[in-house]
């Protein structure tokens, strides 16, 4: 989490840190708040993931097809 002390704002949504509850910074100019962060965890757990394996006869992996559809 970000200093208040500091002036950061969120990369997605743009609001300053004294707008919101908490910010989360993975460096200096990237940072996103808590109300994103919650909506991009909304968003993920509604996606439902399709994932195919294609073995070879000698039970190696020879390609994964990984397929994403909105919930």
């Amino acid at each position: 989490m970000c200093s208040k002390d500091l002036k950061y704002s969120c990369t997605f949504c743009g609001k300053h840190h004294s707008e919101v509850e908490n910010i989360y910074c993975a460096t200096e100019h990237k940072c996103i708040c808590d109300e994103c962060l919650e909506l991009c965890n909304e968003i993920a757990k509604n996606r439902e993931i399709t994932i195919k394996v294609d073995l070879g006869e000698d039970g190696s992996i020879k390609s994964v097809e990984k397929s994403y559809n909105a919930g």
